[in-house]
């Protein structure tokens, strides 16, 4: 009888809990649905798939809008020894570099991981599915030491939940740049890479066509995922088993509902197949 009573309170307890987090994340559910414009309002066709179209550029110069965790600075990298300099270097710098700076949504984040103001024309960007852009943020935070949380299932679980929920309940918005959802950034350019094809020979295609250079290439390797070897090593066995069944049901919810725009206009870019 004590048995049964102690798994009916801890049912109860789950239900609870599960439900005082739908609760949290009622405000987001009523937001309004954000009109995604990739393209300049003269193509009126909708998404630009830069794999089967190819978008008429107005801009002089071409330029790079950097998502945080996408592999932007490798991108950033690989560019700035063809002598093009976007992103970091774009906006740190101050001779013609700044050519290819942008409007930008004033705020907290560094400049060139902040918001695009309007729409950049000539303008090309990398997107990744949601839940491989957390891990990597996962393994970046942990080589800087900014959390201790193990690396199990459990560990990248409970990770998840708390850095989600603080960003569902703050209002002002000042959360961690690089949990900004991905539509957010490409409603504004003109042409979107998936993270699949970095360091690829498609990839590399659509990015020296971009920026109008010859024998471009870039490794796979990006480089602000390799502060921590022991992070990559067990997310790669995370990734080769099952991400899914490795993050709790209730973190897996969790980033269903923060990033459920980015599913729903960029999932067709979360893939190479």
């Amino acid at each position: 009888m004590i048995s049964q009573q102690w798994l009916w309170i801890t049912l109860s307890f789950s239900i609870l809990s599960y439900a005082w987090l739908l609760w949290c994340v009622v405000p987001l559910q009523e937001a309004a649905i954000p009109v995604i414009r990739f393209s300049a309002p003269s193509h009126g066709q909708g998404p630009v798939n830069p794999i089967s179209s190819n978008a008429t550029k107005s801009r002089s110069i071409p330029t790079f809008i950097h998502i945080p965790k996408t592999g932007g600075s490798s991108i950033e990298t690989a560019l700035s020894h063809r002598g093009i300099y976007v992103g970091r270097q774009a906006f740190s710098a101050k001779d013609d570099r700044s050519q290819r700076k942008y409007p930008i949504k004033q705020g907290h984040c560094s400049e060139w991981h902040s918001l695009p103001l309007e729409h950049i024309d000539s303008s090309i960007t990398v997107v990744r599915d949601p839940v491989d852009r957390l891990l990597s943020e996962f393994c970046w935070e942990r080589g800087l030491k900014s959390h201790r949380a193990d690396l199990s299932c459990e560990g990248l679980s409970d990770w998840i939940l708390h850095a989600l929920s603080n960003i569902i309940a703050d209002t002002n918005e000042k959360y961690d740049c690089h949990f900004i959802p991905q539509w957010e950034f490409a409603q504004w350019v003109d042409s979107i890479i998936p993270f699949c094809a970095l360091g690829t020979p498609h990839g590399n295609k659509l990015l020296a066509e971009h920026f109008e250079i010859a024998n471009f290439t870039m490794g796979r390797e990006n480089e602000s995922e390799s502060h921590d070897r022991e992070c990559k090593d067990f997310i790669k066995i995370v990734e080769e088993a099952n991400v899914t069944s490795c993050i709790s049901p209730t973190a897996h919810a969790m980033i269903q509902h923060m990033y459920r725009f980015d599913y729903e206009y960029l999932g067709k870019y979360f893939t190479c197949a």
